[in-house]
C-alpha cells in the first residue's frame, strides 16, 4: 500500500524470499530511487501464492530497474535506467578490448514501435497478464519508426503494471521503455585485461570498436551497459 520501490523489494527478498538483511544494499537503493525514482509508489495485492522471482521480475519492468548480486561486493544492488550524470569512460579495441574477442549482435525481435501499459488493476483475483482485469491502459508509440523509411513495421509490447495506480507513471514508464527499444537494441560480448577488472556489472561506458561501424562506415561511439560478466 503506498510502497516505495526500495521498501517492496525489501519486503519480498527478505521476509518472502528468506535473503539475509546483511546482503541488501538498501542505503543506496534508497539513494538511487529517491534520487531518480521518488515519484514512484507501488500499490496491490497478491491473492495467491506467487514466486518471490516473478514478483520481483514485474516490479523490475514496472518501475524500469535493475536488481542483481554483486559477487564481489556480496550484495543485491538496484539501479535505475536513466540518463548519465556524466560523462562515462569510453573503452576501445586499442586499449582496452582483447583482440579477436569482441562479437557483435543485433536484436531485432526487442525493438519496440508501440508500448501499451496495463494499469491500476481491479481485479487482483484475475492473472497478471489478463487486460480485462486493468481499469486503465496508457499507450504511446513512435509511427515513424513503422514507416518503410525506418523499420516498415509495428512492434507492440504489452506492459502488465498491476502495481501502479496512475496515470502519471503509467506515461512515465512507457516513456522510457519506447526511448530505450524503439531502435533495435544490439548486444556485445568482449574479453578484457586484469587491469580493467573495475568494470562489472551495472557499469556503463561507451565502446569504440572497428567492428562496429554506422552505414557510412564511421564508427559508431555507443553507450553500453554491462548485464553479465
Amino acid at each position: 500500500d503506498n510502497s516505495t520501490i526500495e521498501d517492496a523489494y525489501q519486503e519480498l527478498l527478505e521476509n518472502f524470499g528468506g535473503v539475509d538483511a546483511a546482503y541488501l544494499d538498501t542505503a543506496n537503493w534508497a539513494i538511487e530511487t529517491g534520487e531518480y525514482l521518488s515519484s514512484y509508489r507501488l500499490t496491490g495485492l497478491i491473492t495467491e501464492p506467487t514466486g518471490v522471482d516473478e514478483l520481483v521480475s514485474s516490479i523490475q519492468l514496472q518501475t524500469l530497474t535493475y536488481l542483481w548480486w554483486d559477487e564481489r561486493d556480496r550484495k543485491v544492488k538496484l539501479k535505475a535506467i536513466r540518463g548519465i550524470d556524466s560523462p562515462p569512460p569510453t573503452l576501445t579495441d586499442e586499449a582496452h578490448i582483447i583482440s579477436g574477442s569482441f562479437s557483435l549482435s543485433e536484436k531485432p525481435r526487442e525493438r519496440i514501435s508501440r508500448v501499451y501499459v496495463h494499469y491500476a488493476k481491479q481485479d487482483f483475483t484475475a492473472g497478471i497478464t489478463d487486460d480485462k482485469s486493468y481499469r486503465s491502459r496508457y499507450i504511446i508509440a513512435d509511427l515513424e519508426s513503422e514507416t518503410e523509411a525506418l523499420y516498415g513495421e509495428k512492434s507492440i509490447r504489452n506492459v502488465y503494471a498491476p502495481f501502479l495506480i496512475t496515470q502519471t507513471l503509467a506515461a512515465n514508464t512507457a516513456t522510457k521503455v519506447i526511448t530505450r527499444y524503439v531502435d533495435v537494441p544490439s548486444e556485445c560480448t568482449f574479453l578484457v585485461d586484469a587491469k580493467d577488472r573495475e568494470y562489472w556489472v551495472g557499469s556503463t561506458f561507451y565502446i569504440s570498436h572497428y567492428l562496429d561501424r554506422d552505414q557510412y562506415g564511421a564508427r559508431r561511439v555507443r553507450q553500453w551497459t554491462v548485464t553479465s560478466a
